[in-house]
């Protein structure tokens, strides 16, 4: 299985990156939501991937981090959603928003985007709701209580992955009587 792709960047389609890996270019389908912070034809990229082979061909999805192809996972692992319908939801909603949704049961908010019908949002909501784990659910209270997502903002700022932030954001203290900053400073800490 080829769970990571790191190599130059070729060209970029709606929802497909080139990636040259060793005189190797492999076609990789992305999230379209993705393609921008991809940078400048040239730049060294790296994607975590999923392979899918079939009689008739070999597809490669790749996402920015191993959340996203964590949630891609559990998405096509859903009876009736393949990963086109998969990529499609990770184009349309990123990955916390989509965390959230399903921890609250919020049918309106799937089946608004393209592809996913009230009957499949249904069948997502009932055959995810018990796949989150633990730190899922933490993760994403926490990153929800007020002034941590100016927290978690900073962080990425700064420089630090969206999966580093978060996880960040979500080890610190739940008290509304520290500052933005403070609670920044605070998750540095629990960084370094």
């Amino acid at each position: 299985m080829i769970r990571a792709i790191n190599g130059k960047l070729e060209a970029v389609g709606p929802d497909w990156v080139l990636i040259e890996v060793v005189h190797i270019t492999f076609q990789i389908s992305v999230p379209s939501s993705a393609i921008q912070s991809f940078g400048p034809i040239g730049s060294t990229i790296k994607l975590h991937t999923h392979l899918i082979l079939r009689d008739d061909s070999m597809s490669i999805y790749g996402f920015r981090n191993p959340e996203e192809l964590r949630v891609f996972e559990l998405l096509i692992g859903v009876t009736g959603i393949g990963p086109k319908l998969g990529l499609t939801i990770l184009s349309n909603v990123d990955v916390d928003h989509l965390v959230t949704t399903i921890l609250t049961q919020n049918h309106e908010n799937l089946s608004s985007i393209p592809g996913v019908g009230k009957k499949t949002a249904a069948r997502l909501l009932l055959e995810l709701k018990g796949k989150l784990d633990g730190a899922w659910v933490e993760t994403v209270s926490n990153v929800q209580e007020p002034g941590n997502s100016e927290v978690l903002s900073a962080l990425i700022a700064l420089g630090y992955s969206p999966s580093e932030a978060r996880i960040a954001v979500s080890k610190l203290p739940q008290s509304q009587s520290k500052s933005v900053e403070e609670r920044v400073l605070l998750a540095l800490q629990g960084l370094g």
